[in-house]
């Protein structure tokens, strides 16, 4: 669904405010203090024996009311037509009608039943006002809250009302009956655009179905008791003793419902039985307002857009309460608004988006979310925390653009998860976990593992990270024996193109590192064990030219750790390192090699960056076809963002080009370079991305640890920051809310704002230093 008929869909709900409003000034209007109904010169009444039967289009069929008396029509009723049925009488259709509104004498009278009404054959009646139940006083028609239940008042089941025009009430409850168990017959509503139907009385046929606009069912509040204007179908035993009925909403209409268990269902057969089925096509939507709205269907198909827009203090989701139960409702669309805490099932499922408009929480803590669409699917709600997440999906990414929690379980078995920059929390306890069968991460920030199980392998520590630079996976796993509960570890993976050729180190084993990935993670575990583990990085896209070769390395540093020769596990190519697990703190680990790969292309032989004294040379061999020009491209820091900063003329092939970049910034870590080529044709070619560390730069960014917290002192590294002027703090939880905010003028305020985070809640933090025009933001996990 895009994104202009969600907004269409998030508009409409506003105005039902409005249909309220209308709907009870209609009925104020409609029904005066006066127990008599008003007659005017649109009226006609049926003029035939007791027990007779005349046709519809005969206007000996009827009597016209001239506005002092009935007289004989000349006609028969038309659009604008109100019609009165009256006792013992019966009117057939012999084509399809119009009318007004529609009044049908309901009273028994002497224990005589009031008789069949209408026969509707196989055609229909387009009404365009409202339903009536009436009976008669002293020669006035008069409202009439109850029917018999013995005769079909208005049948057969092939003949159909079509409510028709402008929003309007078409029943309500002081005159009109679903207590007549054998009508039998199909109703259509289909009202003019986008204009609303109300239903504010119970109503009983064979099938419903919403064409067009929306149908508005209330909860009845005036009268007692209250109950849902509940939409119900035949009873009769010709038509079966178990399930019967369909209700169905066709794409583009709307079902607005404020149905909620303690008045009643929104449909049912009876009391005892279910519908047949509850059809909610794709495209059409269903908004429901009611604290527990129930749907006794044994089908329950919702292919369209579901909205809780409850405003109570919480609002559950669809539940049944005969043949079908709520593990059976699969959504398509999900969307949350209105002020109540829209509180998920125990278990759910959904193959389309999950959104949050507005309004309350959305609480799934206690929710086992199942997402297995063939298509994208978007889940955004803030500060999102579920019991278990299943992630199955053939087809289509899962997109999530708020971070997320999971409390107690996650299995992705399949599908690609997109977290738009978000982080992933998987705050078990002793008892969670996670396991891991197929699909990939990308983008995400960051993710956080509670209490990482005692013996990790590929199942349950495989972290399927992906480098989107690349174009390829970039798995992390772990393996080993922890021989403790309660270690946990935080991961980060920075995506940056290209490579660093001759990266200047040598590994703690003396060997030198000839080529370094410039993407890298970062990793930071708990304090709490000292065991050592295998890091294995997925490296199999890698033209590798020997497996001996590659390795891990920090960023443009050795490792923490000592290397693990490469490995084929499950058929693809692994780097490893093992590590000691609490002694790592913001730890970088990249894959690099100790020989060249064999990964670039030949018109960019010997391409090659380094810092020489106070530039950065940047040179290579042009072997293509000879160029109109280069042009030298930079990017400073992490801001990717490629400049041009120099355009050289061509040279001969196999001529060795050179450039130096003597205009740099030196309040970045690195530079990024890359060189276009442009042949006469216009023809573009570029070269790998290549990264050159600045020696003089001075890390300062801030750090804290540890990372999670689970006791003891936090510690903030701010370098030399607090000693400058206008640095200032705020701490956010993940979920909005601002706990600190201050200034750092020394060690003093250092050491107030570390005693200041130990005393927050345990949750997930946001803190964010600023120097001047300079920000810095950290993430920080508290669990205890």
């Amino acid at each position: 669904m895009d994104i202009f008929y969600k907004i269409a869909i998030f508009n409409y709900s506003k105005r039902f405010v409005s249909t309220i409003i209308f709907a009870t000034l209609f009925l104020f209007l409609s029904f005066p203090s006066i127990s008599a109904i008003p007659l005017d010169n649109t009226c006609y009444r049926s003029n035939l024996p007791e027990d007779g039967v005349g046709d519809w289009d005969d206007p000996n069929t009827w009597e016209q009311y001239n506005g002092a008396e009935w007289i004989p029509a000349t006609d028969y009723p038309k659009r604008i037509s109100k019609v009165f049925i009256g006792w013992k009488q019966e009117v057939r259709l012999t084509q399809s009608e119009e009318v007004g509104s529609l009044y049908l004498f309901a009273e028994t009278i002497s224990s005589i039943d009031p008789g069949k009404k209408l026969n509707l054959q196989t055609h229909e009646l387009w009404v365009f006002g409202q339903l009536h139940s009436i009976t008669e006083e002293a020669g006035n028609f008069e409202y009439f809250n109850a029917t018999s239940g013995i005769t079909d008042w208005i049948y057969p089941e092939t003949g159909t009302l079509v409510f028709k025009g402008k929003s309007r009430t078409i029943v309500d409850r002081n005159s009109w009956s679903a207590s007549n168990l054998n009508s039998r017959f199909g109703v259509i509503f289909a009202p003019d655009g986008e204009d609303t139907l109300v239903v504010n009385a119970a109503f009983k046929a064979n099938s419903f179905v919403v064409e067009s606009g929306a149908v508005k069912q209330t909860v009845n509040e005036e009268q007692t008791p209250f109950y849902t204007s509940t939409f119900s179908f035949n009873i009769q035993g010709k038509f079966g003793t178990e399930d019967y009925g369909d209700f169905r909403i066709l794409s583009g209409a709307t079902l607005i419902s404020e149905g909620t268990k303690a008045f009643n269902q929104i449909i049912r057969r009876s009391d005892s039985r279910p519908a047949s089925s509850f059809v909610l096509e794709e495209g059409a939507n269903l908004m429901l307002s009611g604290e527990r709205p129930i749907i006794d269907a044994v089908s329950v198909q919702l292919d369209g857009n579901v909205i809780y827009a409850g405003e109570g203090g919480s609002q559950e989701l669809l539940q049944s309460t005969m043949t079908t139960s709520e593990d059976d409702f699969i959504y398509n669309n999900l969307y949350f608004s209105g002020a109540a805490e829209k509180v998920l099932p125990l278990l759910l499922k959904v193959k389309g988006d999950l959104i949050y408009w507005d309004g309350g929480t959305v609480n799934g803590t206690s929710t086992r979310l199942i997402v297995d669409g063939t298509s994208d699917q978007l889940i955004s709600i803030p500060s999102f925390q579920l019991f278990e997440l299943d992630m199955n999906k053939e087809a289509g990414m899962l997109i999530l653009d708020h971070d997320l929690i999971i409390l107690q379980s996650f299995e992705q078995l399949a599908g690609d998860i997109d977290f738009s920059n978000n982080s992933l929390f998987l705050d078990f306890g002793p008892s969670g976990t996670y396991h891991y069968s197929g699909g990939n991460w990308h983008n995400l920030e960051e993710m956080v593992y509670q209490n990482l199980p005692e013996i990790p392998d590929q199942g349950n520590a495989l972290f399927p990270f992906f480098d989107n630079e690349l174009g390829f996976p970039r798995h992390l796993l772990l393996d080993g024996n922890l021989s403790e509960q309660g270690n946990s570890i935080a991961i980060r993976y920075f995506n940056n193109p290209g490579v660093t050729y001759d990266p200047g180190f040598n590994d703690v084993d003396g060997t030198k590192i000839v080529f370094e990935l410039n993407s890298y993670f970062e990793i930071t575990a708990s304090a709490g064990s000292s065991s050592l583990i295998n890091l294995w990085v997925l490296a199999d896209d890698l033209g590798i030219q020997d497996v001996d070769h590659v390795r891990l390395t920090g960023n443009g540093e050795a490792a923490a750790g000592l290397h693990l020769p490469a490995s084929e596990l499950s058929g693809k190519l692994w780097a490893g390192r093992t590590v000691v697990l609490n002694e790592l703190l913001n730890n970088a680990f990249a894959i690099s090699s100790i020989n060249e790969l064999s990964v670039l292309p030949l018109e960019w032989m010997e391409f090659e960056a380094f810092f020489n004294g106070n530039s950065v040379e940047i040179s290579w061999v042009n072997d293509t076809k000879l160029p109109a020009g280069y042009t030298i491209l930079r990017a400073d820091g992490q801001s990717m963002e490629f400049n041009p900063i120099e355009v050289l003329s061509s040279q001969n092939y196999g001529v060795k080009v050179m450039f130096h970049d003597n205009y740099l910034t030196f309040n970045n870590p690195y530079w990024y370079y890359q060189v276009k080529a442009e042949d006469e044709e216009g023809e573009l070619s570029f070269s790998p991305v290549l990264r050159v560390d600045n020696p003089r730069f001075l890390n300062q960014e801030p750090r804290i640890h540890p990372m999670p917290y689970t006791g003891g002192e936090v510690h903030l590294d701010l370098f030399d920051l607090q000693n400058r002027p206008e640095f200032t703090y705020m701490v956010w939880s993940s979920g909005g809310v601002l706990y600190l905010g201050g200034s750092i003028l020394d060690e003093i305020g250092k050491i107030k704002l570390e005693e200041d985070l130990k005393s927050l809640p345990s949750g997930s933090y946001f803190i964010q230093f600023k120097v001047g025009t300079k920000w810095y933001k950290l993430r920080w996990i508290k669990v205890i």
